[in-house]
């Protein structure tokens, strides 16, 4: 097992990984984005979670999900192992959002793809970066 995943296994306490959750993986380490399209259940979260031990304690990560009811969910589930999660929508403090205290974006689909067809973005205040 190569460290990263060891890594992930013991932060986790897993015995192993899906194949679906080492390729994703192993994609994340080759730095491409990755889209994981499975079933609820089948370990997408753990693999959203691990980025940060793939990239470091700064890095972002974007998750777009069909179902609200199951991103607040996650939110909660995300926050309380101490992640800093944010699950996007109208009444979410932007400011926070953009000063950089927010390394996990959860949005719906729905709301994510009215923004890109109206050309809003969110910028972080650093980089001036697009991140969703």
């Amino acid at each position: 097992m190569a460290d990263v995943e060891k890594k992930i296994c013991e932060k986790f306490n897993l015995n192993n990984l899906t194949e679906n959750q080492k390729l994703a993986i192993s994609s994340l380490r080759e730095n491409r984005d990755i889209f994981i399209g499975t079933k609820t259940g089948s370990g997408k979260l753990l693999t959203y979670q691990c980025v940060p031990i793939v990239y470091g304690e700064n890095s972002v990560t974007v998750i777009i999900a069909p179902l609200i009811s199951i991103m607040k969910e996650q939110v909660e589930s995300l926050s309380s192992l101490g992640y800093r999660a944010v699950y996007i929508e109208g009444s979410t403090d932007v400011e926070r959002v953009a000063s950089g205290y927010y390394n996990l974006f959860l949005e719906a689909l729905r709301s994510w793809l009215e923004k890109q067809s109206g050309g809003m973005h969110l910028r972080t205040q650093s980089s001036r970066k697009d991140i969703a």
